[in-house]
């Protein structure tokens, strides 16, 4: 969708998506879209593979928020829905 999203690799198996969206309902949904998408089952040289993917975001419209502190905060995020993920058997 234009300009207005970023994707990066962090490091290892981290990757960070930033994206200028409306308000925060906009956020949930695009976690729960990548979270949807990522957490599929894939067919590689007849070989089906589970993927699963734990997403955490925060949402601001604060621009003195530094960028630190928000990877921060989605990344507490994110173990709170991997732990969410553990908890209800979604890993399975």
């Amino acid at each position: 969708r234009g300009d207005d999203r970023l994707v990066a690799r962090m490091g290892g198996d981290e990757f960070v998506v930033v994206s200028l969206l409306p308000d925060e309902e906009a956020a949930v949904a695009l976690r729960d879209r990548v979270e949807h998408h990522m957490n599929s089952d894939v067919l590689v040289s007849g070989v089906r593979l589970s993927l699963r993917a734990s997403v955490g975001y925060v949402a601001t419209s604060d621009p003195s928020i530094a960028p630190d502190r928000l990877l921060h905060q989605a990344d507490r995020d994110m173990y709170v829905s991997k732990r969410r993920r553990r908890e209800t058997g979604a890993d399975r």
